[in-house]
This record gives structure tokens, sequence and C-alpha cells, in this order.
């Protein structure tokens, strides 16, 4: 299964229509959209409805290790038309912190 995270409808709406995700109904007042070994949902915005949400999500989906888990967003804004990007550092604003995901 293939998980897709993202904050905002207004980004993922290319992506719901461009695979044609249809609505799947709610987890914790979040639009949970699926199709055909995907799901998608819309977490919501800031680092605790986000961290909160994306919880309960993966939980009650089930999720497995072997699965496969995408944040699809916006990046705050980035506006460089270079492609995708892997994060290899997160800096968080509020507390000034770095993080830095496993890639693999």
């Amino acid at each position: 299964m293939r998980f897709v995270i993202c904050p905002l409808y207004q980004e993922a709406a290319p992506l719901i229509e461009r695979m044609q995700l249809r609505p799947a109904g709610t987890c914790v007042r979040h639009p949970v959209y699926e199709g055909e070994d995907i799901r998608l949902f819309l977490c919501g915005y800031g680092s605790l409805e986000a961290a909160a949400s994306v919880s309960a999500f993966l939980g009650q989906s089930a999720a497995k290790e072997r699965d496969w888990y995408f944040l699809y967003g916006s990046a705050a804004g980035i506006t460089r038309d270079d492609g995708i990007y892997q994060l290899n550092r997160i800096h968080s604003l509020d507390s000034g912190r770095d993080y830095y995901p496993s890639l693999y």
C-alpha cells in the first residue's frame, strides 16, 4: 500500500484528479481518498495538528513497515521548478531544532 499525506486539499487536488482517487470517508474529521493500492490523507497544517491526525490515520489504516509513505505538498511555498525534492533536513520554526529523517 502507498500512503500519501498532504496538508491541504489545494495541494492534493492535481494528484487526486490525476490518479482518479475517490472519497473514502474521514479520519479525525480529515478527508481520506483512495484508489488502487493508494490512500491519500489530508492531515491539515501545523505541527501538532498534522502529527496527531497522521498518527490516528496510520493507526486506523493498519500501516505496515513494508508500505510506502509520502509527504506531498508545496514545502511552504518553494518556487523553484527543478522537480521533486528529497528532504534530508527539516528545520522547525517553532522550536528552532533541526531534524534529519531516515532516507532509507
